[in-house]
């Protein structure tokens, strides 16, 4: 206690922010183990509502030429292939991010006790974290393949049943 009243005022303010991302490591910590995957679990079932229906569908339908109705359910096979890698990603994706969170949280556990600061590290982990984000767009670009191949299947479905 007395080190803490005798620390200089860079030393306080270092300690007093350092326990303050603490909190905001531990609430963004909490916010993507539920809200996203909750989320998660909402796009996936989604996804694969739309092309499974849709290859069901499809498939069972006598007014489709049977090389259209083909070719439209393989599109929705790579629509649910592409919505089952979105859960994959994700998990890649937090799996990243819960471990930079966790690099940072020893890092601001070290500042709040010494109240030292280190610019390289911080850069370093702010790179990581950059890095372990980025991974996001792998499940993004997933989901809008899996949105994609249900339109286009449906548009080759509709096409093949015209021309019956």
């Amino acid at each position: 206690m007395m080190a803490q009243q005798s620390a200089s005022p860079e030393h306080r303010i270092l300690t007093h922010l350092a326990e303050n991302e603490l909190i905001n490591i531990q609430q963004a910590r909490a916010q993507i183990i539920s809200q996203e995957a909750d989320f998660a679990k909402w796009m996936i079932a989604s996804l694969l509502a739309l092309n499974g229906g849709a290859v069901l569908a499809t498939w069972s339908s006598e007014q489709i030429l049977p090389s259209w109705r083909a070719a439209a359910s393989v599109i929705y096979v790579i629509g649910i292939m592409a919505a089952l890698s979105v859960s994959h990603f994700i998990y890649l994706a937090n799996r990243g991010i819960l471990q930079s969170l966790q690099e940072w949280e020893a890092y601001w556990l070290f500042v709040a006790e010494t109240g030292e600061h280190e610019h390289v590290r911080r850069g370093r982990l702010d790179t990581n974290f950059q890095t372990a984000f980025a991974k996001t767009a792998k499940t993004q670009w997933a989901g809008m393949l899996s949105a994609v191949s249900f339109l286009i299947g449906c548009v080759v479905a509709a096409i093949g049943g015209s021309l019956v």
